[in-house]
């Protein structure tokens, strides 16, 4: 159970419940819920339904004034010596039967108990339609090298038959005749000279 103690000592020094008034310490309670509610919200704090001694109606449920307690039946004790003393403390007691948690209520309402479900939908679409890029890109890049890898092969076909045919060409030059040549898409290359 988390311990908040810090919390009850600096209410208790800004919001001291009034000695010997029942009434005074639950209001001291019930701004600690508030300051629960806000800061710890998932914590879940709420008031012990209880009958017997320091017990007040809160919302038509009677509580036990000074106790607070969670869903799973964690409580605490948050005033000592009710309601003459009512020196902050905060001290785990024996859990108690879940069905003693009252719910704190804020304005009117008891505040969630659960966090909102988050929708994923947008994320999720998002992510689908990222992964069809990408499966576009790599479809693209994989044609792209193999084009590459094709023309490679191509142009080391051209040079392998340009540097078997240096001779032939150096002579065409020599003789100062011209002539054309060629390059096929096959990569095949011709040389003809002209008359």
């Amino acid at each position: 159970m988390p311990a908040h103690l810090d919390v009850i000592q600096r209410l208790h020094s800004q919001h001291p419940p009034t000695s010997g008034n029942l009434e005074s310490c639950l209001q001291f309670e019930l701004l600690v819920l508030m300051e629960l509610t806000l800061v710890f919200q998932f914590e879940q704090w709420g008031l012990l339904k209880a009958e017997g001694e320091n017990v007040l109606p809160y919302h038509g449920i009677n509580v036990k004034v000074g106790r607070i307690c969670q869903p799973d039946g964690a409580l605490a004790k948050l005033l000592t010596d009710i309601p003459t003393t009512n020196a902050p403390i905060w001290t785990a007691e024996d859990p108690i039967d879940p069905n003693r948690w009252v719910p704190f209520v804020v304005d009117g309402n008891p505040p969630p108990v659960d966090p909102p479900p988050l929708d994923l939908t947008p994320v999720l679409e998002r992510l689908t339609r990222l992964e069809g890029l990408l499966i576009t890109l790599e479809g693209m890049l994989h044609g792209d090298r193999e084009t590459v890898r094709e023309w490679g092969n191509r142009n080391e076909a051209l040079y392998r038959d340009l540097a078997a045919r240096t001779d032939e060409l150096k002579t065409l030059i020599k003789a100062g005749r011209s002539g054309s040549v060629r390059v096929f898409s096959g990569g095949s290359l011709t040389i003809t000279p002209q008359p």
